[in-house]
């Protein structure tokens, strides 16, 4: 798994911790990215709505029945059926 991943944000080093907004923006500025060009992927209520703070896209994977994402997937295969993923590797 080691080849697919480019960044990794550890909270410990942060000193914040998930669902705080600033978990998510420290991420994200990491990758050289904007929140907007971002998303979360999760499956608990808290944490969703921490990263939708943050101004992320949000999708709830395995979601717990509260969470409130802008997208939904059933199980991790799906998400390759979720509209903002198909766009950004260019699949109408």
């Amino acid at each position: 798994m080691a080849e697919f991943i480019d960044l990794v944000a550890c909270s410990t080093v942060l000193g914040a911790h998930k669902p705080e907004p600033v978990m998510y923006l420290n991420a994200v500025k990491a990758g050289r990215i904007m929140p907007d060009e971002s998303a979360f992927v999760g499956h608990r209520a808290d944490e969703v709505e921490g990263a939708r703070q943050a101004g992320l896209a949000t999708v709830g994977v395995n979601y717990d029945p509260d969470v409130r994402a802008d997208y939904y997937a059933g199980s991790l295969l799906d998400l390759l059926n979720v509209p903002i993923f198909q766009q950004s590797i260019g699949v109408l």
